[in-house]
């Protein structure tokens, strides 16, 4: 009686061990090696060290490491000063300028990115990226295919509205019209408040302002937005 139970619970596990197999079977396709690589990062043959890696970029460049005559600092002291031209400028005193000096020289901006003040590598991606976006943009609005949806219509709608939001007349009246304000509010040191409160009307300079004030949606309520004071971003 008692083996027959035991044989009904064991056929029962059996088949649930297998009807699991084929489910999973069945909703996992088969992945390759480079997949299982790629999507599981803990399949045990993704482990690969960062030593392979510069090991085999040494064998790449035929460079034997393990040599004794071989000094890996001396190496990386050489090519550090062929980044730079022969100057006063050294490490010690500003190692961003002997880093990037002769890049910065040698980079030279086009007419239309004559608007970038400050010349790094993200601003200039940056740049490219708004280009590529203001591309894509125009051939939708304007591909026969897609150009007459409403999605299109929308984007045109902004696109065309942010390109000719305000002429160069409106804006130099508008500035002129906040220093007047700001000019008289400075007369009263009682105005501290309203000035504050007019700054943070202004989001491009808020973040630098003593106080800055936010509408933000609440962290465990994204349905209900919430007025935020937060500290300065100091440059």
């Amino acid at each position: 009686m008692k083996s027959t139970k035991l044989k009904k619970i064991n056929d029962i596990k059996n088949k649930t061990r297998k009807n699991k197999k084929a489910i999973l079977e069945s909703i996992t396709p088969t992945l390759t090696t480079s997949q299982r690589e790629t999507v599981c990062k803990q399949f045990s043959n993704t482990y690969n060290t960062f030593e392979d890696k510069v090991e085999a970029a040494f064998k790449k460049n035929h460079i034997d490491f393990n040599s004794v005559n071989y000094n890996l600092e001396k190496q990386i002291i050489n090519d550090l000063k062929k980044a730079v031209s022969t100057s006063n400028i050294t490490p010690q005193n500003n190692f961003y300028s002997y880093i990037n000096d002769r890049w910065l020289k040698e980079y030279e901006l086009q007419e239309n990115q004559k608007y970038i003040v400050q010349v790094d590598d993200f601003r200039i991606v940056q740049d490219k990226v708004y280009r590529e976006l203001i591309e894509i943009i125009e051939n939708y609005i304007s591909n026969p295919k897609t150009k007459n949806t409403k999605k299109a219509l929308c984007i045109k709608n902004a696109y065309e509205s942010f390109k000719n939001i305000n002429t160069n007349e409106q804006q130099q009246c508008v500035a002129n019209a906040m220093l007047e304000l700001i000019d008289e509010l400075r007369k009263n040191k009682e105005n501290l408040w309203k000035m504050l409160a007019i700054m943070n009307k202004n989001e491009i300079v808020s973040w630098s302002t003593p106080f800055v004030w936010s509408l933000n949606p609440d962290d465990k309520n994204p349905k209900i937005f919430k007025c935020c004071l937060e500290s300065p971003q100091l440059t």
